[in-house]
């Protein structure tokens, strides 16, 4: 018996099994749906856009521009535009957005059937701002809560554009509010610190904003009526603020139109300021004084309603003071250097002695200057800044810095006096020579150095000799120039590094020393006497054994052998 294919209980599982997963795959499309709409914020749309916020060229920015296409604006952009708004489940529709009194809550949505020709893919914006009046005030400024956006096919086909929806939000968002369609993404402001959708209140604003086509499709306004706005408020701390010092400016702004506002201003917990009027429309600066690195909260309270608008903590970090003080033997007293890398003030005081004097120091007027201190004097000298304290405790300075001296001594073999000058010191020495009360020479001996000097003196001449300077007096040496009875006494001078020399004899001039070929001995020639008589006896007798006659018999055996 032949089996047909496809029948039996087989095929039955078979199609039960897809029946099931077709069914399992249909319910988790529904519940993604509805997970989905569940999700869906108030403002609805099929595109998103950012609002615009370059209000000086509003209109004319590429993100509203209408193409050259579409010879319209305003209203007449959109044909059939038609609204629907949905109030506790109950739908009203209609064709003027104005006509609508609008609560919170209730959902509106705008539709349109079709473009005008050219104007196709035009961007259209369904927007709710939260405004202080019921009704359109041009000196409000209007603050964008929510919108919906669409463009080209994401607005939809075929006679059936737009399902842009918006929800009239809350008093706390909205005391009173404007809904606009609008050509384009939405002005993120609406008034005198934005710009405005229709050509008209652009042009009539003070000063006027720029000029372009009417970006208004519709609008309505409504609300609670009169709203008292809360005050807003920024501060900002600088190292210049109150008098020099540091401290805070915080700015305190009325938004509204009707009522002067009123707060307190603390610093930590302390009300520094009580009842700071604001009135309408207006910003009013309180100053809050700082001390440099002082680390506080500032907080504004709204008197009205008791609520803190503004909080935020600050450090006032403006010094950075340093003080040094360096002695400096060149420029003959004490460097000091006051400096300040912070942006503030800071205000340092030297004393030197009992002697005070005050600085003012920022960062782009550093002090330097050299306190004069006398050779061989002591000064003790304290900085203090008058937020850092101590920054130099009575440092103690000595002017030692000429350190000369001389050497006068009676020298035969310069034939006069040799004067050794030497500077051990930190600065150049000048040195006076006088020769029995009368200056002879002036000799400058560099830092670490040492000079010789020979002036002359005849036989047996007496003489006062002495070498004076800063910080340094040889007093009156005698030197008795007897040199013929002591030949063979011979003063040598000090010398230098460098080969041992003999230096010249030179009047008042420093000695330029040349060096001698050196020699051993007693002094004397009588041994080269002795040698080169030797050597020339030796010479003559060898000379003298060269020139003998040769023997006659020496000669014929040399010359049998040469045979």
């Amino acid at each position: 018996m032949g089996q047909v294919t496809g029948t039996g209980r087989g095929s039955n599982l078979r199609s039960n099994t897809s029946r099931k997963v077709t069914f399992a795959v249909g319910l988790l499309c529904v519940l993604v749906a509805a997970a989905l709409t569940t999700l869906s914020p108030s403002a609805e749309a099929a595109t998103t856009a950012t609002p615009i916020t370059d209000f000086i060229n509003y209109p004319n920015v590429p993100t509203a521009a209408i193409p050259a296409s579409c010879k319209v604006d305003g209203a007449n952009v959109l044909k059939g535009v038609s609204f629907i708004v949905n109030h506790n489940g109950t739908n009203t529709t209609g064709t003027d957005l104005s006509a609508f009194t609008l609560v919170v809550g209730d959902k509106v949505t705008m539709n349109w059937t079709d473009y005008t020709p050219g104007c196709e893919n035009l961007g259209i914006s369904f927007a709710v701002k939260a405004t202080q009046h019921p009704t359109f005030v041009p000196q409000d400024d209007q603050h964008l809560v929510s919108f919906a956006f669409c463009s080209g096919t994401d607005c939809g086909t075929a006679n059936d554009f737009g399902h842009l929806t918006i929800t009239i939000p809350p008093k706390e968002a909205a005391c009173n509010f404007q809904l606009d369609a609008v050509i384009g993404p939405p002005l993120n402001n609406v008034g005198p610190n934005g710009s405005y959708y229709s050509n008209a209140s652009r042009q009539a604003a003070t000063p006027p904003k720029a000029s372009g086509p009417n970006m208004l499709i519709a609008a309505n306004n409504g609300g609670v009526g009169k709203c008292t706005l809360p005050p807003r408020a920024d501060a900002v701390v600088t190292c210049a603020m109150v008098n020099g010092s540091p401290g805070a400016d915080i700015a305190i702004t009325n938004p509204d139109d009707d009522d002067i506002a009123h707060v307190n201003i603390l610093k930590g917990t302390t009300v520094v300021a009580s009842n700071v009027a604001v009135g309408t429309l207006a910003t009013v600066h309180q100053l809050v004084p700082f001390g440099s690195g002082e680390t506080a909260t500032l907080s504004v309270v709204d008197v009205l309603t008791g609520t803190t608008v503004y909080t935020e903590r600050f450090t006032a970090d403006c010094l950075n003071p340093a003080a040094v003080a360096l002695k400096n033997c060149a420029a003959g007293g004490v460097d000091i250097d006051l400096t300040n890398s912070k942006p503030g003030t800071a205000h340092f005081t030297v004393t030197v002695g009992s002697k005070s004097t005050t600085y003012d120091v920022t960062s782009t007027t550093a002090k330097h200057f050299t306190e004069p201190v006398a050779e061989g004097a002591t000064v003790v000298i304290t900085i203090t800044e008058a937020t850092a304290g101590v920054l130099v405790d009575h440092l103690s300075f000595t002017m030692d810095c000429f350190k000369p001296s001389a050497k006068i001594e009676n020298s035969c073999a310069e034939g006069g006096v040799l004067v050794t000058f030497t500077n051990t010191g930190s600065v150049p020495a000048d040195l006076k020579v006088t020769k029995n009360g009368s200056a002879i020479d002036t000799v400058t001996v560099a830092v670490g150095k040492s000079v010789f000097r020979t002036y002359p003196m005849a036989e047996d001449e007496t003489a006062t000799f002495r070498v004076t300077g800063t910080n340094f007096d040889s007093g009156d040496q005698q030197i008795i120039h007897d040199c013929i009875d002591a030949a063979t006494t011979t003063t040598v001078p000090p010398t230098t590094e460098g080969p041992s020399t003999t230096p010249p004899t030179v009047q008042g001039t420093e000695v330029v020393r040349a060096a001698t070929l050196p020699r051993t001995g007693a002094g004397s020639t009588a041994g080269l006497s002795a040698t080169a008589g030797i050597l020339l006896v030796l010479g003559g007798v060898l000379m003298a054994l060269s020139n003998r006659p040769v023997p006659m018999m020496a000669t014929a055996s040399m010359r049998s052998r040469g045979r």
